[in-house]
């Protein structure tokens, strides 16, 4: 809740968040901090403003992000892809 409101306060905040959650999702082979990012991603989307799920919900953010984490290239288990 506390990364929810830094977010939210500043008129930065959501593109740090995003570039943040990106250097943490891309490439990552530590599975626990890939599930701890999408944790922080779903409490973000869940309760940041408008501005964040713009830039979510941004086509780049999800092919490059959330579809490259769950291709069978990456062979990710099963709990990162349910999440």
């Amino acid at each position: 809740m506390e990364i929810c409101d830094i977010i939210n306060e500043t008129e930065e905040g959501p593109k740090d968040a995003i570039r943040a959650l990106k250097k943490r999702l891309n490439g990552n082979r530590n599975y626990r901090e890939v599930m701890l990012a999408l944790t922080v991603l779903e409490t973000c989307v869940k309760n940041c403003g408008h501005r964040f799920h713009i830039l979510v919900a941004n086509r780049d953010f999800i092919d490059s992000v959330l579809v490259k984490i769950i291709s069978p290239k990456n062979n990710p288990p099963t709990i990162v892809q349910d999440k």
